[in-house]
């Protein structure tokens, strides 16, 4: 099956050969959501709730990406 891999577009992502989702076939995978913004700043500091819904944002827009078409 074909591997696919979905950058998170932060700069870290080359350096690290990080991506924050991985399709192998229906299958898709999603790791490494923190609370931080494009440029690595922490969104939301000393409020979880705000920090969740960060992180739940970055996982939505991983999942879109990764869907199969």
């Amino acid at each position: 099956m074909k591997r696919n891999n979905f950058s998170s577009g932060t700069p870290w992502d080359p350096v690290v050969g990080y991506s924050r989702a991985v399709r192998i076939g229906s299958q898709v995978w999603v790791y490494g959501a923190t609370a931080t913004n494009d440029v690595g700043k922490i969104v939301g500091a000393g409020d979880a709730y705000a920090q969740i819904l960060q992180v739940l944002k970055k996982l939505e827009t991983a999942f879109k990406k990764a869907a199969p078409s």
